[in-house]
């Protein structure tokens, strides 16, 4: 019988590969409209949920060395560092955007601590080096679409983890 969803056998790059791509696209958007819309974010969660869940539901996807105890605690955690970010976005409206904040928490939901904690520090490097340099170019201080970052780092920190 046919079933609707195959046995992946490197389930770790599907996430990479799948997000990536859910992150591209809203960095082409933030980069143009400096905003992300709702449906866009809402569409986020769902994928987070389903990337998540499917694991668990599909016998056999994800070894037992590869899924150890720690990781619904890890995932936990990510997700609270990213719910940190959507409390500074949320007192302080011109610091971080919310959006932001609710990526943040996916990508800590997804890959975990550790990994979203790589991602972060690659974001804000790559974010601070053009701050720097858009500012002595131009001497602006308007606000940067942050998404893109975040997709960089993202992306960066799953070629450098696999």
């Amino acid at each position: 019988m046919f079933k609707m969803f195959t046995i992946v056998q490197d389930y770790e790059r599907v996430i990479w590969l799948l997000f990536s791509l859910y992150l591209i696209s809203g960095a082409v958007m933030d980069l143009r409209e400096k905003s992300v819309p709702r449906w866009w974010l809402a569409a986020g969660s769902g994928l987070t949920a389903v990337l998540i869940i499917y694991p668990v539901l599909a016998v056999g996807v994800i070894s037992d060395a590869q899924e150890s105890a720690l990781t619904p605690l890890l995932r936990a955690a990510g997700a609270g560092v990213g719910l940190l970010f959507l409390g500074v976005a949320w007192m302080k409206p011109n610091s971080f955007g919310t959006a932001d904040g609710f990526l943040i928490v996916m990508i800590g939901a997804l890959t975990g601590l550790w990994h979203m904690m790589d991602v972060l520090m690659i974001a804000f490097l790559l974010a601070a080096v053009y701050g720097a340099v858009r500012y002595m170019a131009t001497r602006s201080r308007k606000v940067m679409a942050f998404i893109p970052f975040l997709a960089a780092g993202f992306i960066a920190g799953g070629v450098i983890g696999l």
